[in-house]
């Protein structure tokens, strides 16, 4: 049933945006601004690998501003509901926007990327999240990209198991991932494996795709969570401890 509403969402988004012109702005000689939308099988957390939401699509929107300079800046809102499960403690929300603000350089064949993501989720114990991220990118040849991205929390991270009766351990706040790119003729194809500190260790294989402008990205993920109870409880562990097969579809205009 979920690769059939997999299979059924991909195709109505295609249809839905087939007839859309490119249309990229152009601000000057040097900034360009582009439109995009998007949509998911299920929203996924990319450092983490954790689902929160009711196991549905989510839709997005975004903007991307662009400097010849290498500076660029990013705005997005995503369409969610928070799991049935956690309504009762965190409430609901119907949407997350984030703003990015970053710089991509190229050098020869390293390709260097800093950047920094604040999110919002109207939630009730839930205030901005920050994030600084760090990403270098290497062409080892014609086909093959080799990456590393290192992430740091701007807040606290969450907090996990009481290790005490005042005293709560932090888990999520830093992370990296590491993976190897090939282009292969008839998709890109991505091995990348990731770890937040005290949280998850995750593996994601992905086939990516541009399909008449359309980019088409099918991930499978394997997730494990961290055994120290200290910071994940065993009931968590259970809840993240997951597999999932993602359908992504987006358009830039």
């Amino acid at each position: 049933m979920k690769i059939r509403n997999i299979l059924k969402l991909s195709l109505c988004f295609f249809f839905l945006f087939s007839q859309t012109v490119y249309s990229e702005i152009k601000l000057g000689k040097d900034l360009t601004l582009t439109p995009s939308v998007g949509v998911v099988s299920q929203k996924i957390s990319g450092t983490q690998g954790t689902v929160t939401n009711r196991n549905q699509p989510s839709y997005n929107a975004g903007l991307s501003l662009n400097h010849t300079s290498g500076l660029y800046a990013l705005y997005s809102v995503a369409r969610d509901q928070q799991d049935r499960s956690s309504v009762a403690t965190m409430g609901n929300y119907s949407y997350e926007a984030c703003g990015v603000i970053g710089l991509n350089k190229g050098i020869d064949k390293i390709n260097l990327d800093f950047s920094f993501e604040n999110c919002y989720v109207d939630q009730r114990h839930n205030k901005d999240t920050g994030t600084y991220y760090t990403t270098v990118t290497y062409a080892a040849t014609k086909e093959l990209e080799l990456t590393a991205n290192y992430f740091a929390d701007d807040t606290d991270g969450e907090y996990g198991n009481e290790n005490s009766v005042s005293n709560r351990n932090l888990v999520k706040g830093n992370g990296y991932s590491f993976a190897a790119n090939y282009a292969f003729p008839i998709a890109k194809v991505s091995l990348r494996r990731g770890t937040t500190d005290n949280f998850t260790v995750w593996n994601k294989l992905s086939f990516a795709k541009e399909i008449m402008g359309f980019n088409f990205d099918l991930a499978y993920w394997d997730v494990d969570s961290d055994n120290n109870t200290n910071f994940v409880s065993t009931s968590d562990q259970k809840v993240n401890t997951r597999k999932h097969v993602i359908l992504g579809v987006s358009k830039s205009f």
